[in-house]
């Protein structure tokens, strides 16, 4: 089977995994527990394999990547609107930082380009993962979207498959930790979840305890 059917079926795939994101944000209208330090890295993970297909011409990894960056860059806006955090100087700086990103990724060797993105991937998702985790043992109810997540695991197979075939590395490489990173996370939700679910019936009092509870009225 030709490798770039997996490389389109994971740009489809990896497209459409913020707006379960996104729309859990603006519905709740909080971003608890998201991690919006793990979605810049994410921007500009896809900001520079972005550019790895475009100085390789490798039109799965151009298309695969356009729309993530887009997306990742939304939900850290919005993240930051949520929370009030939103600044004209931030926008100012990121935007100037990203230009001079942009032409040193043009400058360096396509295959530097490649790693620097494999840096990038697998430190992404890190701080999500120990956002995750501190939430699930504080009990802290989140935002953050287990479709999300199960949309990069499948993007990510699909361009772990790619990368196999095509025997690119820091595709193959980055895909690997990138699966294992959402594993993670989807494991410490569900866990947060159950936790506080289960912690329910143990914490509300009964009917018969609140009335056991209250004192006894006398008649004077």
């Amino acid at each position: 089977m030709d490798a770039q059917i997996f490389g389109y079926i994971g740009a489809l795939l990896v497209s459409a995994l913020a707006i379960p994101q996104l729309v859990k944000i603006m519905r709740e209208r909080d971003a608890v527990g998201v991690s919006v330090p793990a979605w810049i890295m994410q921007a500009l993970c896809c900001l520079t394999f972005l550019i790895y297909g475009i100085r390789l011409f490798e039109l799965p990894q151009i298309m695969g990547n356009v729309l993530p960056v887009i997306g990742a860059l939304a939900i850290v806006a919005v993240a930051l609107v949520s929370r009030r955090q939103m600044s004209v100087g931030k926008i100012v700086l990121a935007v100037v930082a990203t230009v001079a990103y942009i032409a040193l990724m043009f400058v360096i060797p396509p295959l530097a380009v490649g790693y620097v993105a494999v840096v990038w991937a697998f430190v992404a998702r890190w701080p999500q993962v120990v956002d995750s985790i501190s939430s699930s043992r504080r009990g802290i109810a989140t935002t953050v979207s287990p479709a999300t997540w199960y949309l990069m695991i499948a993007a990510m197979t699909s361009w772990l498959i790619y990368g196999v075939m095509m025997m690119d590395v820091p595709v193959l490489a980055t895909n690997v930790i990138g699966i294992l990173a959402s594993i993670i996370i989807l494991i410490a939700e569900y866990r947060n979840k159950a936790n506080r679910t289960g912690e329910l019936p143990a914490t509300t009092p009964s009917s018969r305890e609140i009335s056991a509870e209250e004192p006894v009225k006398t008649s004077v």
